[in-house]
């Protein structure tokens, strides 16, 4: 799902409204839960005040509803897929192997433990892809923790705020900062 670029804001906006509502109901395929992510990165830097709201909206969401885990290290993600790897790798290396066997055939052999492990791995795969996306954002949004509008610096707060909930590694200095922001504007207000 690209969102162009040389159309309006409204509909720039909407269009990340729409995704949010989609988002937040849970019917977001996985495969295309990249290109979903790389279009709120590509908005985070609209020139539009609306258009980066629900953009960081749309990041906080696909955290919150994430097909993965509650617990997004990269650092684990990697890992595991690295074992799922080697295990895969370790049973095709220990299958006895066939005479003049097409490819066809080939497929056909492949045991259910095998097509198992090879799901297990396109599942970390995808997760380490949205993990690292995320983790591009995060300079992003923390760059908007120091605007000047209030939408953008309050967004950003509850990106992190969710992003250390899902103890996203890099997001843990930027908490503390919104931590001291949220300080702040609670004195400012009260």
């Amino acid at each position: 799902m690209d969102i162009p670029c040389k159309v309006s804001y409204q509909k720039n906006y909407k269009i990340l409204i729409i995704t949010n509502y989609f988002c937040r109901e849970k019917v977001v395929p996985l495969k295309i839960l990249p290109n979903i992510t790389d279009a709120a990165l590509g908005r985070l830097e609209d020139k539009a005040t609306q258009v980066r709201k629900y953009a960081i909206q749309l990041l906080t969401n696909l955290l919150e509803f994430n097909p993965f885990a509650s617990d997004l290290k990269l650092s684990v993600f990697t890992k595991k897929l690295e074992e799922a790897q080697a295990e895969l790798k370790e049973k095709i290396e220990n299958k006895p192997a066939s005479q003049n066997v097409d490819d066809e055939e080939e497929e056909i052999e492949k045991t259910e433990e095998e097509k198992k492990l090879e799901k297990v791995i396109a599942f970390y795969e995808d997760g380490v892809q949205f993990i690292s996306r995320i983790h591009r954002g995060i300079p992003i949004v923390s760059k908007l923790l120091g605007s000047k509008v209030n939408a953008d610096v309050l967004e950003s707060i509850h990106f992190f705020v969710k992003a250390n909930e899902f103890k996203i590694e890099n997001a843990s200095v930027c908490t503390s900062i919104s931590f001291i922001l949220r300080l702040y504007l609670f004195q400012l207000l009260f």
